[in-house]
C-alpha cells in the first residue's frame, strides 16, 4: 500500500497544525497565546477548492475574514497569485460589502474562513482575545489603506 507523502497535511490533524503555524507567521495573529490561537481556528471554517473552481465572485456578500492555507488563488485585482498567508476581506469582519473583484483557485486551495458572526461569537466569549484582534485588525487595515494611497492624511 502506498502512503501519500503529504497525507498528514490532509487529515484534520494536519490542517489544524497547518493552520496553527501559519497564524503565527500573519501580523493579524503574531503575538498572541497557542491557547487563543486555537480558539480562532475552532471558530473558523476550513475550505477546501478544486483547480478553477471560483472562491469569490464580484458582487457577493462579504461577511468573513480569509487566509490562504495552502494553494493560490488567482484574481482580477492582484498581478501577482494570493499564496500561502495571504489574508484577504479583512474589512468584511466590521463593515459588509459587495466584493469589487472576483478570485479562483488556480491548484488545489484550502483557505481559513472567520465569519464575522463567528467572530463577534469569539470576541464575546474572549473579550481580550477579541480586544487584541480589533486592534491588531485596525492596524492592518491601516496599513493597507496607507498602501493604496499617496493622501497626506494616510499617515
Amino acid at each position: 500500500m502506498a502512503i501519500d507523502d503529504n497525507e498528514e497535511e490532509t487529515t484534520l490533524p494536519g490542517i489544524v497544525s497547518q493552520q496553527l503555524e501559519l497564524l503565527q507567521e500573519i501580523s493579524l495573529f503574531r503575538g498572541l497565546s497557542l491557547k487563543q490561537w486555537f480558539r480562532i481556528v475552532n471558530a473558523s471554517k476550513t475550505m477546501f477548492y478544486d483547480t478553477g473552481e471560483c472562491v469569490l465572485s464580484q458582487g457577493d456578500l462579504l461577511d468573513s475574514l480569509n487566509i490562504v492555507i495552502d494553494g493560490a488563488l488567482e484574481s482580477d485585482a492582484a498581478s501577482a497569485p494570493l499564496q500561502r498567508g495571504a489574508v484577504f476581506v479583512a474589512s468584511s469582519l466590521l463593515h459588509h460589502h459587495a466584493a469589487r473583484w472576483s478570485a479562483s483557485a488556480s491548484v488545489p486551495t484550502t483557505v481559513m474562513r472567520l465569519s464575522s458572526k463567528d467572530f463577534l461569537t469569539l470576541t464575546h466569549s474572549q473579550p481580550r482575545l477579541g480586544l487584541a484582534l480589533l486592534h491588531r485588525l485596525g492596524e492592518h487595515l491601516s496599513r493597507a489603506l496607507n498602501s493604496v494611497t499617496s493622501s497626506p492624511f494616510s499617515s
